[in-house]
């Protein structure tokens, strides 16, 4: 059975595990370059929210994963050098805790892709 993938969507590799890839949207909008990028994906059963970009903020992402830890009451952990994967779909809170948190980040910077198959 074959999947139809949407018009201007590009498959790019995940860098935190071999062999996975995330397919990632580039509508509309993909000529305006987002610093920030959350994007929701999962399988069957494990499901996580990626953000990318905090290092363009200078934002310590061990720092940041340990605050969304404790923030959401879930698992957090840096993916790689400019990723961290947040356990379930936070999407809707990273918006203005972003914000709050860190004031160097403006809402209008923050870009989210939606939900991503692995």
């Amino acid at each position: 059975m074959a999947t139809a993938e949407p018009e201007g969507s590009v498959v790019v590799p995940a860098p935190a595990a071999e062999g996975r890839q995330y397919l990632v949207y580039e509508g509309p909008r993909s000529d305006i370059s987002y610093p920030l990028k959350v994007l929701y994906c999962g399988g069957v059963r494990a499901r996580s929210t990626v953000i990318t970009g905090l290092s363009t903020y200078e934002i310590d992402l061990k720092e940041a994963s340990r605050f969304f830890s404790q923030k959401f009451s879930c698992g957090s952990s840096v993916i790689s050098e400019d990723e961290i994967s947040i356990q379930g779909d936070k999407r809707d809170d990273l918006f203005d805790i972003l914000c709050e948190k860190w004031p160097q980040i403006d809402e209008d910077d923050i870009d989210d892709i939606g939900e991503v198959k692995k």
